[in-house]
């Protein structure tokens, strides 16, 4: 995800988040074959609120049927940044976050 423009990106995580739940397994299998698919999505995370929250959805679910991808985001770190995001945010106050 590339690109810089908003709607690009916010329109490229819902419609892999539908696709997941359509063909799950075809893409986690096209995500997991890109050297860097899922560091794109976690890169995802630094975006604006809209956008962050979409990827974060993603990802959630991406890592409930996958044991590779919940491996890489452990390994990218990416617990650390959804921590610091909740803390910024204000903890457990609500939100998706």
């Amino acid at each position: 995800v590339g690109i810089s423009d908003f709607y690009v990106k916010y329109h490229t995580v819902q419609l892999l988040t539908q696709l997941l739940q359509v063909c799950a397994f075809k893409l986690q299998a096209a995500i997991l074959a890109s050297p860097m698919g899922v560091v794109r999505l976690m890169d995802l995370l630094g975006e604006r609120e809209v956008i962050r929250n979409e990827a974060l959805q993603l990802l959630v679910a991406l890592t409930r049927a996958n044991e590779e991808v919940q491996k890489i985001l452990a390994f990218e770190g990416a617990f650390d940044k959804i921590f610091t995001t909740a803390i910024e945010e204000g903890g457990a106050e609500g939100g998706v976050v």
